[in-house]
């Protein structure tokens, strides 16, 4: 039989259980509900929830009211919500590209001189020659806002050649040497995957389409501000409007 080990003089005698703090108390609040200390009034969170569903169904309504969209979002985001998106400058155009994404616009023009050779020539919008970003934005926003939304083919075709003109007008008047303009709007189109998977690049010819061209001479230029822009007979256009595609 072992004995058991005799205990040192002076030792304090361990307890058996520990004893466990008591847990915070929360703080009652009236009516006999309880709220974690520093936690806001539940009517003010209910009130904070809210505005943040408001703030983002417009973002999200924003870019889907530009066409083509339904007369429900339309009527919501450039109607109803139009003061608030225009307050915090939130109706700036953008749209959801996915799950089928457009084609970019390009400007692709030639100046010829009087015996029709070719003097010059160039694109916009080009990251080359339209530097610094805010300047190839601008020339990006002149090529696409050519193109007027409208299921009215002959309507959007009218428009789309007062813009070309009016920029190959414009070409001649900051070209002296040139005598005629060659204009071309073209789209390029994302390229598609299968030819992605036959190595094709983004650049195939395949991928660009000329949607419009024109031609302006230097007896076509008016003195600089003498020009007055054609109104489509009973359709006046807000240009400066236009983007979403209907009426404000």
């Amino acid at each position: 039989m072992v004995a058991a080990p005799l205990k040192q003089p002076g030792t304090p005698t361990q307890p058996m259980n520990k004893p466990r703090p008591n847990p915070p108390q929360r703080e009652s609040g009236g009516g006999g509900g309880g709220r974690r200390p520093g936690a806001l009034p539940l009517p003010l969170r209910i009130l904070l929830s809210l505005l943040i569903v408001w703030h983002l169904t417009a973002v999200a309504l924003a870019p889907m009211s530009l066409p083509p969209s339904s007369p429900l979002v339309v009527d919501l985001a450039q109607r109803r919500m139009q003061w608030y998106l225009d307050a915090l400058y939130l109706n700036h155009g953008y749209h959801f590209f996915a799950p089928s994404p457009g084609p970019g616009n390009l400007i692709r023009y030639e100046l010829l001189d009087s015996r029709g050779s070719v003097i010059g020539q160039g694109e916009f919008p080009n990251t080359k020659d339209q530097w610094p970003r805010l300047r190839y934005h601008r020339h990006f926003m002149l090529a696409d806002q050519a193109g007027l939304p409208s299921e009215d083919r002959q309507y959007r075709d009218y428009w789309q050649r007062v813009y070309l003109e009016s920029y190959a007008r414009h070409l001649l008047r900051t070209n002296e040497d040139a005598e005629m303009v060659r204009l071309r709007r073209i789209a390029h189109w994302p390229i598609p995957r299968d030819l992605a998977l036959q190595g094709r690049k983004i650049t195939d010819p395949e991928g660009y389409e000329t949607l419009m061209e024109v031609t302006q001479r230097r007896s076509d230029v008016a003195p600089q501000g003498g020009e007055q822009t054609n109104i489509w007979p009973g359709q006046p256009i807000d240009i400066a409007n236009r983007w979403n595609g209907v009426p404000r």
